[in-house]
């Protein structure tokens, strides 16, 4: 999705602010003509269109003695917006008139009109900087989902996965629980389970809210500390049993 105009960051701004006084369109005109459609989501990759820089790239193609393949380094050039038709001959600062150009190749091209063969290879050698630029970008954002937001979404799923199950093994419990305690205060078996059912169906209501939770997992850590000491009062009796 483009980054509207003016939400571009100031220093890029300020390039079609310049571009747009030299000419009769505006500044946006010529941010939508000159930066490809599909680096306008990214300043950094608008920049590097722009200015020029430095791309790493690992390239897997077969070379004399290697097995595999190695790294090099691409070169984005710093460009220009050139004219078309050169200002000598009239040529105006437009839509209609003007391409992303290698600063050095503008420039020495003077006030000579560019031919078709020229421009044909500048409209090759843009898209062919905009896909290494892309594709530059694009491996960063994975490398950084891959190590720093792979990890947060796993432990995501699984807070998710213990918590689905706390809040479903938690209401049955507490329903089955308080069912059986307030049916067995029932001499008959309609009151038993007339009441019970009440008892169950308000107790596993609670249990969904956090205050009952919150009582439920309290009553559980009371219930296993006493099994604990039931536990470990018996080891010690059978220690003192003498030995045969």
């Amino acid at each position: 999705m483009s980054i509207p105009f003016s939400e571009l960051p100031q220093d890029i701004k300020d390039q079609f602010y310049y571009a747009g006084q030299k000419g009769e369109w505006t500044n946006e005109e010529a941010y939508h003509h000159l930066i490809p459609e599909h680096l306008r989501d990214n300043p950094e990759e608008i920049r590097m269109f722009m200015n020029g820089g430095t791309i790493e790239q690992e390239v897997w193609v077969y070379d004399q003695g290697r097995a595999s393949g190695h790294y090099e380094l691409i070169e984005v050039p710093d460009k220009d917006i050139s004219r078309i038709q050169a200002g000598k001959n009239g040529g105006e600062y437009s839509v209609d008139n003007t391409i992303m150009e290698d600063m050095s190749a503008n420039r020495s091209r003077g006030g000579v009109d560019m031919t078709s063969e020229e421009y044909q290879q500048i409209v090759d050698n843009n898209a062919v900087d905009a896909y290494n630029i892309e594709n530059n970008f694009a491996e960063k954002l994975m490398f950084n989902e891959t190590e720093i937001i792979a990890p947060i979404a796993e432990e995501t799923l699984l807070d998710a996965a213990l918590g689905a199950a706390w809040e479903g093994v938690l209401p049955a419990a507490a329903a089955v629980t308080a069912g059986a305690y307030v049916g067995d205060k029932f001499e008959k078996k309609e009151d038993r389970l007339g009441y019970g059912a009440l008892a169950a169906g308000g107790a596993a209501l609670l249990a969904m809210t956090p205050p009952g939770q919150l009582a439920m997992l309290g009553f559980a850590g009371y219930r296993l500390a006493i099994a604990g000491k039931k536990v470990y009062d018996g080891l010690n009796k059978e220690s003192t049993i003498p030995i045969q």
